[in-house]
């Protein structure tokens, strides 16, 4: 019995067999056709119905929506003269209160502006009591406390409290190195402007240098020494400017050799000198550098051609550059200003310059050996707009010359033997050019 009911089963198995599957069969086929190939996605059947979907990924919420501000203290700030900026949402987010003259009695206005993140009490007669108010505000991102006269180093300790600080300027306020030490908490700190903080020295570096996120540092001071700037070897500036320091030598600009993502180096009235600027031949990315008032010749300027694509901004005034480096400005070919004040430079000098195509500003005040027969090399450069003749010897002819400057819309011939008659000429045939004489 058991032998007949296979008989009869085994032909059904086989017609089954043959059957074809109805298309709404739901399991998944191979990833694999006849020859092996992996399929395309949009070949593949979608999984089983009965299949759980893959979890997907948790989502962050939404931030809440921002508080809004006090009306009243908006409209209070507005009427004392406060600069308000408001954001697409429009909550205040940058107060500037440079011309308004507060006092201690308004700065708890501020607290009402939830969504501020800079503010400017450039001026006020603040005090040091009166900053306690910054503990309402740890949103603030930038804070401006310049020509604040009545901040010393005790109102620094209400600054530090504050933890999303990024900007921080101090100019022409009473702070000496010991309120450094409370600026050094401010762990989020990228800017940090000492310039006119006359009492800031070598220990003010000592502090600073655990501000690991600085990037721009400015001072301006006579105090700091060549051992302060050691202090500052380990930091990763992009921009650094020291000016009117009298004690800084090329020496001291050793430990800053390793900064080499500078972008801006301000060394004006220093008394570095040519070797100085070799402490920064491997930087490259060099976009502004002010050497005004240093003792360098013009031979180190070598240093700076690894900066050559970068290098936008030159000043080399009141300087004893000289003739006998001009040809080390010609590889600097995407300069857009050049300052060259009381360089020693003649006509054919000038001729160095030809390359820069991009030059929009020049000046060559009192460049006393520049007469009208250079003018030429300055007529042909195309995207020159700002030229400064005050105190060159350029006469009539020269500036006729200048007509053919295509893009010139502002001349200064102060001090110069032109006649009213040529200027009259030339603001005739350039009207789009302002003169001064």
């Amino acid at each position: 019995m058991r032998f007949r009911i296979l008989l009869i089963a085994l032909p059904c198995l086989a017609l089954a067999a043959g059957c074809q599957k109805p298309a709404s069969q739901t399991a998944p086929p191979s990833d694999t056709g006849t020859t092996g190939a992996k399929k395309s996605d949009s070949d593949t059947a979608p999984p089983p119905t009965t299949t759980p979907p893959e979890a997907s990924a948790p989502r962050t919420p939404p931030p809440p929506p921002a508080e809004p501000d006090d009306a009243s203290a908006v409209s209070q700030l507005e009427e004392l003269k406060v600069l308000l900026t408001k954001n697409a949402a429009g909550n205040v987010e940058r107060a500037d209160a440079k011309n308004a003259e507060l006092t201690d009695e308004q700065l708890p206005l501020f607290k009402g502006l939830p969504s501020l993140t800079s503010l400017s009490l450039e001026n006020a007669r603040v005090t040091n009591d009166g900053l306690k108010t910054l503990a309402d505000l740890p949103q603030l991102k930038t804070l401006s406390l310049r020509r604040c006269s009545q901040l010393t180093d005790e109102g620094l300790i209400h600054v530090a409290a504050l933890p999303n600080l990024e900007q921080l300027l101090l100019l022409y306020t009473r702070v000496t190195d010991a309120g450094m030490e409370h600026v050094a908490k401010l762990k989020k700190l990228r800017a940090l402007d000492l310039r006119g903080c006359m009492q800031i020295g070598d220990g003010a570096l000592e502090h600073i240098k655990a501000c690991e996120n600085l990037v721009d540092l400015k001072l301006r001071t006579y105090s700091i020494t060549d051992a302060g700037l050691s202090h500052l070897a380990n930091l990763k500036l992009r921009s650094f400017e020291i000016e009117d320091a009298n004690q800084i030598t090329s020496a001291g600009l050793a430990p800053l050799a390793g900064m080499t993502d500078l972008q801006r180096l301000n060394l004006m009235r220093t008394r570095i000198d040519d070797a100085g600027l070799e402490h920064f031949k491997n930087c490259t990315q060099l976009r502004d550098v002010r050497l005004r008032g240093t003792s360098i010749t013009g031979s180190g300027l070598a240093a700076l051609h690894g900066s050559k694509a970068a290098l936008r901004y030159l000043d080399i005034s009141e300087t004893a550059f000289g003739s006998d480096s001009m040809s080390l400005l010609e590889p600097l070919t995407a300069l857009e200003t050049l300052e060259m004040w009381f360089a020693t430079i003649n006509d054919d000098d000038l001729a160095a310059l030809a390359g820069m195509t991009k030059l929009r500003e020049l000046n060559l005040e009192q460049c006393v050996g520049v007469t009208s027969a250079g003018m030429p090399h300055l007529a042909k450069l195309p995207s020159l707009e700002v030229l400064n003749l005050k105190q060159t010897r350029i006469r009539d002819e020269g500036l006729a010359t200048l007509e053919a400057a295509p893009k010139l819309r502002s001349l200064d011939l102060s001090n110069t033997s032109v006649s009213d008659e040529a200027i009259e000429k030339f603001q005739t045939a350039k009207p789009d050019c302002q003169v001064k004489y």
